[in-house]
């Protein structure tokens, strides 16, 4: 008996019923091999395609009776964007980063990373995605695009934000190109369909971070930066041009009062007086001179990078208004030495060097406006915003002849009073210059400034580890970015001292032609003009149009075509050298000098160059590294080329005797 009062066996009485067989259903095999050849009708793997473009036509596409290796539009006859656009940048990011997370090879150098959609971006920043991007058309033709096709037509990697209007129109509202969030129904059925979504998701997250690095200023907002920007540059070389002589000139005026007293009446002229170009005047201004720069160019070469690092985290103007606060210091102290020059040395003038520490001097101002120019254009104009930089340069030198001439006419300590006045309008200029950098890189910053805030241990105010050791980080930092992590932009940098070497020759041409040809230094002068001149031409029209055309009708990636105007800029240059030397007739030398200065836009070309080979988290260190490797050479160049070019008049003196 069973607890309900009735037998265990038998129920109560129900009717018992068999228990019938269970139907079921089961997927046919697939025999060994046809998935492979499902997957491979078109010779190509379907897991690396990407599917974008019309919906309809991408879902119809197996099921029409037509090959579908027949519907494919050649590359040649393409007309869809060359654009990736965000949509297709997430599923591939997505598509990628499953792969890598089910044991696919890695193309890149993991560094340590384990992340498969960190890993995929990696693999989408060098260019090494091995995948398609399948666009469909509404009547079920399609084109393949590799991603390396549609990256390097992008002006910034993976973004359609750094587009022109146009262009960003035509990638985004394209008709046939997919709106955001559509599911591709290839892979709706798929079983792996929520890592894609999950993978897609943190893709376009991701993305809308990495959107905030390119530059969506409107033409009015860049013109606000760009115009102040040029005019901090031409103020920059115009001031330096008005202090240049007047300094010599009040120098040799000290020194020469210093050193015949009793013969030099007061008050008088003594800019033409014979005594002041005697030996022991000369010897003692060659002097204070020499070792002045030594003593500017070392502060600016121990803190340059530093600066740049400091830019990069807390903003370029601040920098460069402290760059040009300490310039500014540096000339006040000069003129405290001149106005009492019975009390100060002349020599203390190389304490100047000390106001130097403060901002990096006047190399980091120039590696900063560079970095501005930079900020605020893209890839592909980069460039030639670089090249109006060079512009102003040019002009500035061209034009600072004259107004010194004119002002000392009035004056040396006038001349040298009006070019105090530049900098100080470069200080104005500079405070009305908003922040430049992308606001992802004022995120990091912040993090990172955060961070070692949390990290900061309190020192007494003596303790000097804290400072050592924020310096051995910055140096292993500078290290790994420019010298180990990326070989090949070391060596260009490395290459700065070489052809900082050849720049600072300008002034022995002069000397050169004078002897050559019998000028005095006086009509050596006009080849200045000739040089600035061409100069103002080659970067104001030629090399911004041979630029537009390798973009445009060439198609060349903005890196590649930075590379060929080096290289031509280069060529140029050596050519015009190798005539120079070889020059019989004044006509023949003035040639071959126009021929040499087309080759001007190599730094310019160098610059944009360099500055795609890393983050835009890095560019004012990597110019400010630039500014350093030029000062060291240009500390070493006047040595080096009186050397070579005494030991060339030598071969000279010998081969006329010979004759």
């Amino acid at each position: 008996m069973s607890d309900f009062g009735d037998d265990d066996v038998g129920g109560g009485g129900d009717d018992v019923f068999e228990e019938e067989d269970v139907t079921e259903f089961f997927e046919p095999e697939v025999a060994e091999g046809d998935e492979d050849q499902d997957q491979l009708a078109n010779g190509e793997d379907q897991d690396n395609i990407v599917v974008s473009g019309d919906p309809s036509a991408a879902a119809n596409a197996s099921r029409t009776d037509k090959s579908s290796r027949d519907k494919k539009i050649p590359d040649e006859e393409r007309n869809t964007t060359p654009y990736m656009t965000k949509y297709e940048r997430a599923r591939i990011l997505g598509t990628r980063a499953l792969q890598i997370s089910m044991n696919a090879p890695v193309l890149v150098d993991l560094e340590g990373e384990t992340d498969p959609l960190q890993i995929a971006i990696k693999e989408l920043r060098e260019k090494k995605i091995p995948l398609i991007v399948r666009r469909y058309l509404p009547d079920g033709y399609y084109e393949d695009w590799t991603c390396e096709e549609l990256l390097q037509f992008g002006h910034r990697i993976g973004s359609t934000a750094a587009m022109t209007n146009n262009e960003r129109h035509a990638a985004e509202g394209d008709p046939l190109l997919p709106p955001r969030g559509l599911t591709n129904p290839f892979e709706a059925d798929a079983t792996n369909f929520s890592s894609v979504a999950t993978a897609t998701a943190a893709a376009a997250a991701h993305d809308h971070d990495h959107d905030d690095n390119a530059d969506n200023r409107t033409t009015a907002q860049r013109l606000r930066i760009a115009i102040p920007c040029l005019l901090c540059f031409f103020c920059l070389v115009v001031g330096e041009a008005l202090l240049t002589t007047p300094v010599l000139q009040i120098r040799e005026n000290l020194i020469c009062r210093a050193t015949f007293p009793d013969l030099l009446p007061s008050g008088a002229d003594l800019s033409r007086h014979p005594l002041c170009k005697s030996n022991r005047v000369q010897v003692e201004l060659a002097l204070v001179n020499g070792w002045e720069l030594t003593f500017m160019l070392l502060p600016s070469i121990l803190t340059g990078v530093s600066w740049g690092i400091a830019a990069d985290r807390y903003g370029r103007t601040r920098i460069l208004q402290l760059a040009n606060l300490g310039v500014l210091l540096s000339l006040f102290w000069q003129l405290t030495v001149y106005s009492f020059p019975d009390v100060l040395p002349l020599r203390l003038v190389w304490l100047q060097g000390a106001f130097f520490l403060l901002g990096g001097g006047a190399s980091t101002y120039m590696a900063l406006l560079y970095t501005i120019a930079s900020d605020i254009s893209s890839e592909a104009y980069r460039a030639t915003a670089i090249l109006y930089l060079g512009t102003a340069f040019h002009t500035a030198t061209l034009l600072g002849g004259p107004v010194t001439y004119f002002a000392m006419r009035r004056g040396a300590r006038f001349a040298f009073g009006l070019g105090i006045g530049f900098y100080v309008l470069v200080l104005a200029l500079t405070s009305v210059i908003p922040e430049t950098r992308s606001d992802a890189a004022v995120r990091h910053a912040r993090a990172d400034a955060l961070r070692d805030d949390a990290d900061a241990t309190k020192h007494a105010w003596w303790d000097i580890r804290p400072l050592v050791w924020d310096l051995v980080r910055q140096t292993r930092m500078v290290t790994r970015i420019i010298f180990l992590k990326n070989a090949t932009l070391g060596i260009l940098l490395f290459s700065t001292i070489f052809s900082s070497l050849g720049k600072a020759g300008d002034n022995l041409k002069q000397q050169y032609a004078a002897k050559r040809f019998g000028w005095t230094m006086a009509e050596t002068s006009f080849l200045d003009s000739i040089k600035g001149t061409v100069s103002i031409i080659l970067t104001a029209a030629i090399l911004p149009a041979i630029s537009q055309v390798l973009l445009a009708k060439f198609r060349l990636p903005p890196i590649i075509k930075d590379w060929w105007m080096a290289i031509g800029s280069l060529c140029m240059a050596v050519i015009g050298s190798a005539c120079l030397t070889a020059a019989g007739s004044s006509g023949v030398f003035i040639a071959s000098l126009v021929v040499q200065q087309l080759g001007g836009g190599y730094e310019f070309a160098f610059r944009s160059m360099t500055s795609e080979m890393v983050d835009s988290s890095h560019i004012a260190m990597l110019f400010t590294a630039h500014s350093v490797f030029q000062l060291a050479s240009e500390a070493g160049a006047g040595p080096v080329l009186a050397t070579v070019f005494r030991m060339g008049l030598d071969v000279g003196a010998s081969e006329s005797a010979k004759a």
